[in-house]
């Protein structure tokens, strides 16, 4: 019995010295995987971090970016508002000009809107009342308001007036009908 005992002692001394060897080598495998684990811990801060760092500063940028966009639109819409009243303004005084001005008969203004506004006949109610024979003259009339300048075409309008190139044409019908009806050579 002393035998067996002695056989069953060393099967155990020998099952639990396999055992511990194999917890032993867990154990190794664990440490070293806890090690690449915090070594990949570490890495992983690191490259955090410095993203974070990125991050942080492109979140600025970002803020900064919005911050000047949203005052970029906000100084449009005020400056939209401000020229859409100085249109509308403009507008205003554009129709009323004919009954606010002294220099002529309100019912001499005839409108003609772009490229010049008003093409004023100076007399062209005498005539029809009767109280005059001819037209006192013939104007082209820009209305402006605020800072409004001539356009170029506008300028040279004005031009071609003072440089009296301004002449006065009739066209027939019955001679433009006729005339594209004959076979063009």
């Amino acid at each position: 019995m002393f035998e067996l005992l002695a056989y069953l002692f060393i099967a155990i001394f020998v099952g639990s010295f396999i055992c511990l060897g194999y917890l032993w080598r867990q154990t190794i495998k664990l440490k070293l995987d806890l090690e690449q684990s915090q070594i990949t811990i570490s890495i992983l801060t690191e490259e955090n971090k410095w993203y974070s760092t990125l991050h942080d500063q492109d979140f600025k940028n970002l803020v900064e970016l919005k911050q000047s966009r949203a005052a970029e639109i906000a100084a449009a819409r005020e400056d939209a508002v401000k020229k859409s009243r100085a249109v509308l303004q403009g507008f205003a005084f554009e129709a009323y000009l004919p009954f606010i001005q002294t220099d002529f008969n309100p019912r001499d203004f005839r409108f003609f809107g772009d490229p010049i506004d008003f093409v004023v006949f100076d007399g062209l109610s005498d005539m029809i009342e009767g109280r005059a024979s001819t037209l006192r003259g013939i104007y082209l009339v820009e209305v402006k308001s605020g800072n409004a300048t001539l356009s170029t075409r506008q300028r040279a309008i004005r031009d071609a007036c003072k440089d009296m190139k301004i002449s006065f044409k009739v066209y027939e019908e019955r001679k433009l009908i006729k005339d594209s009806k004959e076979p063009q050579l």
